[in-house]
């Protein structure tokens, strides 16, 4: 993700759900590697600004839900929850 390059990977559930809410890449589901590998294809036949633009969707997925200070603030924030309960 932080990397700024599209994602490819072949996986079900959350991350899949994620990747494509986020435009962030491609996937198959878990297993299919002819889908993967038609994945791969694809995105060499890709304009660089095409891949340049899911790259940049990457980076935000990134900043906006990963990054190390707001998930420890997250983190801190549910911890101070349940000490006030």
């Amino acid at each position: 993700l932080s990397s700024g390059i599209p994602i490819i990977g072949m996986l079900n559930g959350e991350g899949a759900e994620l990747i494509e809410e986020n435009k962030a890449g491609f996937f198959s589901p878990s297993g299919d590697y002819h889908g993967l590998a038609e994945i791969i294809k694809n995105l060499t036949s890709m304009t660089d600004d095409q891949r340049y633009i899911i790259g940049k969707n990457c980076l935000n997925l990134s900043k906006n839900n990963f990054n190390r200070l707001l998930l420890i603030d997250k983190l801190e924030s549910w911890f101070l929850e349940l000490v006030e309960k």
